[in-house]
């Protein structure tokens, strides 16, 4: 089960949520099968929520590196029909790939 959370990029559970359903059948006196139920139910969501974001992250990521092909003539370069954009060494990939973690994390 840990190797399906972390292929779904899964963090970490949370229990409040499923401590809320609890109380909230508590005080709706429901059964136990219903308890299970929404445990289960809510647990299928989350995770289908989670595997259609990260689905949807890596689609959008894979269009975009596939815009740009290798420049037969100079392999530094990539282009798209007129435009075209230099590769960046890999000090500079490395920063950029921080900053970008950066701004993606502070949203």
């Amino acid at each position: 089960m840990d190797r399906l959370r972390t292929w779904l990029g899964r963090r970490r559970p949370v229990y409040r949520i499923y401590f809320l359903i609890f109380m909230a059948c508590i005080a709706l006196h429901v059964s136990s099968w219903f308890v299970a139920i929404a445990f289960s139910g809510y647990y299928l969501f989350e995770t289908l929520d989670e595997w259609i974001v990260r689905f949807r992250r890596d689609e959008a990521h894979n269009i975009v590196m596939d815009i740009f092909a290798p420049d037969p003539d100079d392999p530094q370069k990539e282009v798209q029909s007129e435009w075209y954009w230099e590769r960046l060494s890999k000090g500079e990939a490395i920063v950029l790939t921080k900053l970008a973690d950066l701004i993606h994390r502070s949203r």
